[in-house]
């Protein structure tokens, strides 16, 4: 316990303080989203189809924006970036409240999806450049923390305040942005203003144009496989809530209890040993870590292919959600560290891309495969997909980490 106080004290104060800010974004964006459709449906009188229109508009724009809005943050700088983009949300979330334009909805979805990405991207590509390079992962792995713990308590405030019958949740999470915006402002953390004053004025970076980066990103081998071990990874989250639900609905007595009931098995494994964890893997090779975690994500699917009990079930979900604590920190710390300085925000937006492009062709694939080989050619695509998320973590810190380690040594020395 005192091993793990010391570890925490040396991380510096001014990464804990963007770290309690994800957090607390996390926290305001799920008292909110879980309970959106609902909104919609009960003060405006929305169709199923188009609320799932005007919930699908935000993760589009994302996709299709995200390339650029990285190229954005790196232009401007990401201080500038995040402040603008969580007052551009908070405004939005304003405009939901107010608005019943079917239209005008559609078009506030389509900005919250380019300035949640915004924000993710510069917290990102903030956090990956204040660290000190031997902390990146512990980090990474704290940032998933409060990303979780966020995304557990949120609902339940939001349960509390209302959310889906009053408007009121949707204003406090857009004062929580702005708060957020006008503190990351006020307050001036000396690493931060040395890295934004060298950052802006980065040579190379006034140089590049679009195509240089497109010419950097595609020749970059270690970014193209962490970015296909991205979509593997989400191609696995996705089919929880869209196909999985709909296999154990109809193979077990009360299919959504269940589905309830692994969700929070999964949401309370990741809050109560995160940390720990964290705490443990950063003492240990980086290589056998990823070994570790990858053998407990594959058994995660593995165990699902064949489960007939529920308790299998519960044994299945707490193993995937153990192995993906343990991976995708690491997935993160690896972008962070095959980033070069000048480009940091656009390889986080890659990065970002890769997730919602998972999000978008896993409920696709999983459930052409549920209708052809119902639930065991689901779980074996998914052990696929996980079997090649690992692999690829592994040949990356393996290889890839020491390539652009040269590329950066020949940059350096020109």
């Amino acid at each position: 316990m005192k091993n793990l106080i010391y570890d925490l004290k040396k991380i510096p104060i001014n990464v804990w303080f963007m770290i309690f800010v994800y957090f607390s974004i996390s926290l305001a964006k799920f008292m909110v989203l879980p309970f959106i459709a609902l909104f919609f449906l009960r003060s405006y009188s929305l169709t199923s189809t188009e609320i799932g229109i005007l919930l699908g508009a935000s993760p589009l724009a994302a996709l299709c924006f995200g390339f650029f809005g990285g190229i954005i943050a790196d232009r401007l700088g990401v201080k500038v970036t995040l402040i603008f983009s969580l007052i551009v949300t908070g405004l939005c979330y304003i405009a939901f409240a107010l608005v019943d334009v079917y239209t005008f909805l559609i078009l506030i979805s389509l900005v919250t999806g380019v300035t949640w990405n915004l924000q993710n991207v510069s917290i990102d590509s903030y956090i990956s450049s204040i660290t000190p390079s031997e902390q990146i992962t512990k980090v990474f792995g704290y940032k998933y923390w409060a990303l979780n713990l966020g995304g557990a308590l949120g609902p339940l405030l939001g349960a509390y305040l209302g959310s889906g019958r009053s408007s009121f949740p949707l204003f406090i999470l857009s004062i929580i942005l702005i708060i957020i915006a006008i503190w990351i402002k006020l307050l001036n953390f000396k690493e931060i203003e040395e890295f934004e004053k060298n950052d802006m004025s980065n040579e190379t970076k006034k140089k590049m144009n679009l195509k240089d980066i497109f010419h950097t990103l595609i020749h970059d081998k270690a970014l193209i496989l962490l970015s296909v071990a991205t979509v593997c990874a989400f191609m696995i989250e996705s089919q929880i809530n869209a196909n999985m639900i709909q296999f154990l609905e109809n193979s077990f007595p009360n299919g959504v209890q269940l589905l309830a009931e692994l969700l929070f098995i999964s949401t309370i494994t990741i809050v109560i040993l995160q940390p720990l964890i964290t705490h443990v893997s950063d003492k240990l090779k980086s290589q056998t870590v990823l070994f570790v975690g990858s053998v407990l994500y594959l058994c995660g699917p593995l165990i699902f292919l064949f489960a007939t009990q529920r308790w299998e079930w519960y044994i299945a979900m707490m193993t995937l959600s153990i192995g993906e604590m343990i991976l995708v920190p690491r997935e993160q710390a690896l972008l962070s560290k095959i980033a070069k300085s000048e480009m940091r925000s656009t390889y986080f937006s890659i990065g970002s891309i890769s997730s919602n492009l998972g999000f978008t062709l896993g409920p696709v694939v999983g459930g052409v495969l549920l209708d052809l080989f119902s639930g065991k050619g689901l779980f074996a695509f998914m052990f696929s997909m996980a079997l090649i998320y690992g692999s690829l973590l592994f040949i990356v810190n393996k290889f890839g980490l020491m390539n652009s380690s040269r590329e950066k040594s020949k940059t350096t020395s020109v």
